[in-house]
This record gives C-alpha cells, structure tokens and sequence, in this order.
C-alpha cells in the first residue's frame, strides 16, 4: 500500500509541474515545473524498474 501512496504523490508532483509550465509564463514557473517534472518522473520510472527486476528474481 505505500508503494500506491507514493506513486500517487510522484502523480501529484508531475501534473502540478505539467500545470506551471502550460500555465504560467515566468521563467521561474518554467523552470519549477520541468524541474518538479523531470524529478519526480525519474522518481517514478526507477521505482517501477526496481518492482519489475525485483519481480523477476522471485
């Protein structure tokens, strides 16, 4: 159940990052949101590559 909870935060992170960049047209905005973006997608891709090869081994 935590790994739901986490993913659903990383969520929260990127579409909030996805929402400056589409809304707002400071360049400190821009730079959050792709930031927030970047961060917590790679965030989310590690962990779902760390799930599958622990998967695996079993």
């Amino acid at each position: 159940m935590k790994h739901v909870f986490g993913f659903g935060i990383s969520i929260l992170f990127v579409l909030g990052g996805i929402y400056l960049v589409n809304t707002k047209d400071t360049f400190l905005a821009k730079t959050v949101g792709i930031a927030c973006i970047v961060f917590f997608g790679g965030i989310m891709i590690w962990a779902i590559i760390k799930k599958i090869n622990q998967n695996k081994l079993k």
